[in-house]
C-alpha cells in the first residue's frame, strides 16, 4: 500500500498501512515543529541585531529582513500541522425542527432507476450525519434534495422555520475570476476591512494573496475560498 498526502502545497509519500502512515506523519510534524522553533529563535536573534543597526550588514536582502520580521511577529506559517482551525462564526438560533424527510425518493426521470426511495429521516439540532456510498450512488443528489435545491420525485421534505442552510457541494460556487479575493469576502454591499483580512488569514490567505484576482488561484485555493464564503453566510445548518 502506498499513501500520498498533499499538505499545504507539498506532497509526501508513505509505503505501508494507514496506522504506520499516521505514526510517520506525527513524527514528521514533531521534527518540523522542532526545526521551526530553532528557526524562530535564530531569526529573533538576527532581527534584534539588525534593529541595532549593524553597518556591515546594510546590504542584507530586504526580503530576508521581512521574512525574519514576520517570524518574530508570529505571521509566518507554522511548520507543524495545526490540530484545528481557530474559527468561530456566530449563527442564528436553531429551533427544534431542522429537516424532516417522509417517504422521500428520487430518480432523474420516470424511466430511470431510483437512486434512493422510502427515506424517512428527522435531523435534530447539533446532530452530525454522514452520507456514505460509492460514486454514482446519489449522495450529491440526496444533499440537493435535503437543501431544497432539487424537489424529490416522491415524498416530502420539511425545513424548520429557523433554519439558515448552506450547501458546499463538489462543484462549488461560480466566482467572478476578475474579482479580488478580499472583495469576494466583503461582498457587493460594503468595503473590505480588517475583519475580512483576519478571516482570510485563518484560511491561509496571507498578504498579497488577499488582493489576488480569483482567476489566478489554484484549484485548492479556490475550494478553500468557496468554503470560507459558505461559512461567511453564517448558516446554522451546513451540508458538505
Amino acid at each position: 500500500t502506498r499513501i500520498l498526502e498533499l499538505d499545504r502545497g507539498r506532497t509526501f509519500a508513505h509505503d505501508g498501512g494507514y496506522a504506520s502512515y499516521l505514526d510517520a506523519r506525527d513524527e514528521r510534524d514533531r521534527q518540523a515543529a522542532q526545526a521551526e522553533a530553532v528557526r524562530r529563535n535564530l531569526a529573533r536573534k538576527e532581527l534584534a541585531w539588525l534593529r541595532r543597526g549593524a553597518p556591515a550588514r546594510t546590504s542584507k536582502p530586504k526580503a530576508h529582513i521581512r521574512s525574519a520580521t514576520a517570524i518574530v511577529e508570529g505571521r509566518a506559517e507554522a511548520a507543524a500541522r495545526p490540530d484545528e482551525l481557530p474559527l468561530h462564526v456566530e449563527t442564528p438560533r436553531l429551533g427544534d425542527q431542522v429537516i424532516e424527510l417522509a417517504g422521500v425518493g428520487h430518480r432523474h426521470g420516470p424511466d430511470q432507476p431510483w437512486l434512493f426511495r422510502g427515506v424517512d429521516l428527522a435531523l435534530d439540532p447539533r446532530e452530525r450525519l454522514g452520507v456514505v456510498g460509492p460514486n454514482g450512488a446519489g449522495k450529491t443528489t440526496f444533499l440537493q434534495v435535503l437543501a431544497g435545491r432539487l424537489p424529490p420525485a416522491e415524498g416530502t421534505v420539511t425545513t424548520g422555520s429557523t433554519v439558515e442552510l448552506a450547501l458546499w457541494d463538489q462543484r462549488g460556487a461560480d466566482l467572478d475570476p476578475a474579482l479580488r479575493v478580499r472583495d469576494a469576502v466583503a461582498g457587493p454591499t460594503r468595503r473590505a476591512d480588517w475583519s475580512d483580512a483576519s478571516l482570510l488569514e485563518r484560511f491561509w490567505f496571507d498578504g498579497d494573496a488577499q488582493w489576488a484576482p480569483i482567476g489566478t488561484l489554484s484549484g485548492g485555493e479556490r475550494r478553500r475560498l468557496q468554503l470560507l464564503l459558505t461559512l461567511a453566510r453564517r448558516p446554522n445548518v451546513l451540508l458538505l
